[in-house]
């Protein structure tokens, strides 16, 4: 399907391909770079058409830190529920 919808739309010239990090990712862009290597313009000889959506990495790495604090995060929202129920306590909370 990547081939004759990358033919059909004239796609000949892919230098990156921007994926997250799916296993199904790493073989449709491995198939890709064979597909690109019978292309006749082949830029940087697909050196870099795999690049990985470094902004998915970062924002799993960030949601595992959260796992770790979860608890806290828990108290605090507790906290602000708590100050947040009556008009006085939310006088004094701010």
């Amino acid at each position: 399907m990547i081939k004759s919808c990358s033919l059909e739309w004239e796609f000949d010239k892919i230098l990156t391909v921007i994926v997250d990090n799916a296993s199904s990712n790493n073989l449709t862009v491995k198939y890709l770079k064979i597909v690109k290597n019978g292309w006749t313009i082949n830029i940087l000889s697909n050196n870099f058409t795999h690049v990985r959506y470094y902004t998915h990495i970062v924002n799993f790495i960030i949601y595992v830190r959260l796992k770790d604090i979860d608890d806290l995060i828990v108290k605090i929202r507790n906290a602000i529920r708590f100050a947040r129920s009556s008009p006085s306590r939310q006088l004094v909370f701010n």
